[in-house]
Parts: structure tokens; C-alpha cells; sequence
């Protein structure tokens, strides 16, 4: 890769064509040899250069040099006419290609395919000139292309880096977090860069990374605003101005709703804890917070609101049990919450964790049931109040399928199926105006 790379560089400083287009971005000759930029002019000129160098179609194939036709009969490089930009690993090694066209080629930007020694989702363009600056400045700028990558170093600003033409994947989720930084996602304005910050916001909350975002307005992106003479102290200025990224989230996922309309009011804070949800646990009180100050709403009010979601995503995982290892887990990191679930649950209140629930109540905490339970990552229960309406939830559940189950009963004699639905319905009235009341226990 490294002697295909070499030719393709001297293929740039033979080419006018290549040259010209590289100084009407403003790209400048140091940027051209730090980030070794090259050309290919045809695929055939590839082939040619293989040939000499001995290098097999077959093995250029392999390494993403080369694609095969339909047909099995042809080799050919689909980065013919384009400004080569080599992608590196994090340890500077040429791993792959990426082109920009020169010509009308619906894709203006293309990269090699995946091989054993690349995979577009598990690295990012300039990460290997950008390691030393992240972790110095404690913050890393994620950008759309190339190109912005190359002239925000240019300037001076190194702590970039950007995905391979795809939106953020897990994959890049991870690396990003184990830079133990802030990552501000600087993106286009637009309704398609709103899209993909929001996307990529999904990815990145879960995994308690600090997030901001940075719009650039006027659909100017960082490359254009360098080529356009902005300075160092300009373009880090607006870097710096960037927004926190779970307000962000929030203030687009509620805006178009009438506030002033309450039924427009509440499937705003049912959005608004959309994105509280994604949110490690830890910290969602401070942005309920926000959604309070934003919408001019109770924190009960929210809570409740993110009850109802939360037995909706509850319902949808109940095929493991969720609900009874959030009382489990909750019940181990809070011993004083054993003696609420003895006074309200019974073993047979549980569907799926019967003999964990036992060997809590009998104080067995070292068994291999508990240290198996320790390996969930799931929201903690963390007030009383907050286990106790989790209890009410699980015996709503319970009764409300008991009640489905004698309803379909054709063999039960009619009026003891009419007295037992009664007394279910009864039992649940009960534990929703136990839930209200816990409801309104929460402190504000």
C-alpha cells in the first residue's frame, strides 16, 4: 500500500488538472505532503503501474485497490479522476483510499471497500494526526469530509478527525470513547446535518460521552470558511460557541409543537424524554431540569410522562424480565430497598428471576444467582419512591394479564368469572391510585 500510495503522490505533482483544483479549495503545499494527497488519473494507468510492480489484479483486489467486474473477466479502480486521499490507521499506516471526483461523477466521493486491513466503520479519516491534540486539548471535532479535515489543520486546529462518508457507527462510538474527551459535532446546518448530528447523538449518550454540537450556517463548511480566509481565532471561536449536545437534541425534538396547545404540550415532553432516556441514569435529573425550565412544566409532571414511555419500552423487553432485574439490581446496590420488595412482592409476582428474588430475600448476596445479576448495565431504581412505583408497575402487569387469561376461559362458569374479574379490576384501581401517590411523593 505504502509504493501504490508513493505513485499516486507522484502522480499529483505531475498533473496540472489535479494541482489547480487542490489551490481552488485553498488547499496549501504543506497540507498536500503532510496529509500525503495524491491523483489517479485512469484505471488502466493503475493497472499498468500493478503490472510493473508485479503485483497480482488478484492481490490488488484484496487490498481494495482494485474491484472486479460482473462478469469475472475485467479488473478496474473506481478512483480513475479522482484526487486521491490516503486513509491511515491510527498508527500511521496506509490501510485504504478515498477519492474525490474531478468530474461529474455522481459520487463525488468514494472509498476503497472493506478488506482484513480496513473497515470503514472502525476508523476515522485523520485519526493518526489528530491522536496527540485530542488528548491534550480534552476534546475531539468531528466534521463531514475530508477536506474540512485537511483545512481546519491547515489553520492550525488538529483536534479533528472525521467518518468515512457514512454516518457515526457503534463501531466509531467506541473509539471516540476511549479518547475520554468532550466530541463536538460540527456539521452542516442543514436538515441533513441536523439528521446526522441527532444520529450520531443516539450512538454517542448511551456511552456517557460529553457531547456538543457546532452548526455552520449559510451551508458552509468548515473547508469554505478556511478558503475563504478565516483565521485560527475565528473558526475555534465558533468551535467553542458549540452547544450542549443532549439540549440540542431535545430543543429539535420539541420544535414545531404548539406549547400553548396542551395536547401539542405533552407529545413535546414525551419527546423531550426521548431523549432523556438515552441517557445514562446518572444523569437525567439535571436535563429534566432543562425540559422544566424549557417548557414551564412540573418535574412530576415529566416523570410521569417518562412513566408511560418507560412501560412502553418496559412491555417491549419484557421477554427477559427487565422490569424484575431493575428491582433486583436496584435492590442489591440499595440493601434498605430488601425490606420493601419483602413487604409487597412474593416469589410468585416473578416470572423469570424466581430464585434470584429468593436468594435476596434470604440475604444469600454472595450467590452465583446475584453475581450473575451484576453484570446487567441497567437503570437503578434510586428513591424509594421510584422502587415502589417499579413494584406497582410489575403487580399492574400481573393482574392485568390474569385478568386477560380468565376473560378468554370459555370453560369457567360465568358468574364466577364476572366475581373474579371484579375483584382483579378492584386490585388494580388499587395499585394505580398507589402509583399516583407515589407520584406525587417524588421530591421536586
Amino acid at each position: 500500500m505504502e509504493k501504490v500510495n508513493s505513485w499516486f503522490i507522484s502522480n499529483l505533482k505531475g498533473s496540472d488538472v489535479a494541482l489547480q483544483y487542490l489551490k481552488s479549495r485553498g488547499v496549501s503545499d504543506l497540507s498536500i505532503e503532510k496529509f500525503q494527497l495524491g491523483y489517479l488519473a485512469s484505471s488502466q494507468e493503475l493497472l499498468d503501474f500493478l503490472k510493473s510492480q508485479y503485483i497480482k489484479f488478484q492481490d490488488g483486489a484484496e487490498l481494495g485497490l482494485l474491484s472486479i467486474s460482473e462478469d469475472g473477466k475485467r479488473y478496474f479502480s473506481s478512483l480513475y479522476n479522482r484526487i486521491i486521499f490516503p486513509i491511515f490507521n491510527s498508527t500511521g499506516r496506509v490501510v485504504a483510499f478515498g477519492g474525490r471526483t474531478l468530474g461529474n461523477h455522481p459520487a463525488k466521493y468514494i472509498n476503497s471497500p472493506n478488506t482484513p486491513f480496513f473497515h470503514k466503520s472502525k476508523i476515522f479519516y485523520g485519526q493518526n494526526f489528530a491522536n496527540s491534540s485530542i488528548y491534550k486539548s480534552g476534546i475531539v471535532h468531528i466534521v463531514e469530509g475530508y477536506l474540512d479535515v485537511v483545512m481546519l489543520h491547515q489553520i492550525g486546529i488538529e483536534n479533528v478527525i472525521a467518518p468515512l462518508g457514512t454516518a457515526l457507527t457503534q463501531e466509531q462510538g467506541y473509539i471516540l470513547k476511549k479518547y475520554k474527551a468532550k466530541v463536538n459535532l460540527a456539521f452542516d446546518g442543514d436538515s441533513a446535518g441536523i439528521n446526522a448530528i441527532k444520529r450520531a447523538l443516539d450512538i454517542l449518550l448511551p456511552l456517557e460521552i460529553e457531547t456538543r454540537v457546532t452548526l455552520f450556517e449559510n451551508g458552509k463548511d468548515p473547508a469554505q470558511l478556511v478558503q475563504e480566509g478565516a483565521t485560527f481565532e475565528e473558526v475555534q471561536k465558533l468551535l467553542d460557541s458549540s452547544q450542549d449536545g443532549v439540549k440540542f437534541y431535545i430543543d429539535q425534538n420539541i420544535s414545531g409543537f404548539n406549547l400553548s396547545n396542551p395536547y401539542e404540550k405533552s407529545r413535546a415532553i414525551a419527546k423531550a424524554n426521548e431523549v432523556i432516556s438515552k441517557l445514562p441514569f446518572r444523569y437525567r435529573e439535571e436535563y429534566s431540569k432543562y425540559i422544566d425550565r424549557l417548557l414551564s412544566v412540573g418535574r412530576v409532571e415529566i416523570l410521569y410522562n417518562r412513566r408511560i414511555r418507560d412501560k412502553e419500552a418496559i412491555s417491549n423487553r419484557e421477554f427477559f424480565g427487565y422490569s424484575e432485574v431493575a428491582l433486583l439490581r436496584s435492590a442489591i446496590e440499595n440493601p434498605q430497598f430488601i425490606d420493601i420488595l419483602r413487604s409487597n412482592i412474593d416469589l410468585n409476582d416473578f416470572n423469570f428471576y424466581r430464585e434470584h428474588l429468593k436468594d435476596i430475600l434470604d440475604g444469600n448476596l454472595e450467590s452465583e444467582n446475584i453475581r450473575w445479576l451484576l453484570h446487567f448495565d441497567i437503570e437503578l431504581l434510586s428513591s424509594k419512591e421510584e422502587f415502589e412505583i417499579e413494584i406497582v408497575n410489575l403487580l399492574i402487569r400481573k393482574f392485568t394479564n390474569l385478568k386477560k387469561d380468565i376473560s378468554q376461559n370459555s370453560g369457567m362458569d360465568f358468574q364466577k368469572k364476572v366475581l373474579e374479574l371484579r375483584k382483579i379490576q378492584n386490585e388494580i384501581n388499587r395499585l394505580n391510585k398507589r402509583k399516583r401517590r407515589l407520584i406525587e411523593q417524588i421530591p421536586i
